[in-house]
């Protein structure tokens, strides 16, 4: 095991960082844009079933 981290070591914190970089985006895009959308359903309730339908397709 220790020679695996030895060997690729710099590898696997480089992909880790990429990773958490990608998931901070992606939580952040979906913040943006799915707080305006809860508002907007709880305001206006006719639009919650287009508004639901295309947030489970995404």
């Amino acid at each position: 095991m220790m020679q695996f981290i030895n060997r690729y070591g710099a590898e696997i914190i480089k992909r880790a960082s990429e990773h958490l970089y990608l998931v901070t985006v992606a939580i952040f895009i979906a913040i943006i844009v799915g707080m305006p959308l809860g508002i907007l359903v709880t305001r206006k309730p006719k639009l919650k079933k287009p508004i639901l339908g295309f947030a489970n397709i995404m």
